[in-house]
């Protein structure tokens, strides 16, 4: 992987999570890794993330990105929220020439419906902060 790629991880999750914190949660699917698409109807994503759009109207902020092959860690830091979610890790993976954010449980999205979805991701804990995708 050239560095050009590498480092184009950084402003691929920047532009991720200021696409999710403007509510633009159609166009954040449309910011999803490849794979991750593909199993997420955006009905569904978009249905979970604006029942928890309360939990996602920070905006959080890149600490550090780690490139390991195809596969990116970032590290975001959030000021003002509980102690055990002001820092989180996030995955995005570079496909078909560009990176895209890999949601951690894919499972919640893919219920019997729309609503099931929902209720999978508030039983999950993805609406009760800041760390809702």
């Amino acid at each position: 992987m050239t560095a050009g790629i590498k480092a184009a991880a950084r402003p691929a999750a920047a532009h991720f999570y200021a696409v999710y914190s403007a509510r633009r949660y159609v166009a954040s699917w449309h910011l999803l890794a490849p794979a991750s698409a593909r199993q997420i109807r955006v009905r569904a994503w978009v249905a979970v993330h604006r029942a928890c759009a309360s939990a996602a109207s920070a905006k959080p902020r890149i600490k550090a990105v780690t490139v390991f092959g195809n596969a990116a860690i970032v590290t975001t830091t959030m000021a003002g929220v509980p102690a055990g979610r002001a820092t989180t890790e996030d995955v995005f993976n570079f496909a078909d020439g560009r990176w895209g954010y890999s949601p951690e449980d894919l499972g919640i999205y893919r219920q019997r419906s729309v609503a099931a979805d929902v209720t999978a991701a508030k039983a999950a804990g993805l609406c009760a902060g800041w760390k809702s995708f």
